[in-house]
């Protein structure tokens, strides 16, 4: 576990900012997720379509 974090902190048996003893104290404040990432474009992808013939003439 990670100590940093409250289950970490669980893991560990161990207190702290993330996992306060006393219940009343906070955390801070509560973290706003970030939006996804837009996908990232391929560096080898430029779009060309290449056609395949098959030839099933057996």
């Amino acid at each position: 576990g990670d100590k940093k974090t409250a289950r970490g902190k669980r893991f560990k048996h161990s207190f702290g900012n993330a996992r306060p003893r006393d219940k009343s104290k906070g955390r801070g404040p509560p973290r706003v997720p970030a939006p996804p990432l837009p996908p990232r474009k391929d560096k080898y992808d430029d779009g060309e379509v290449v056609r395949i013939e098959i030839d099933e003439s057996f």
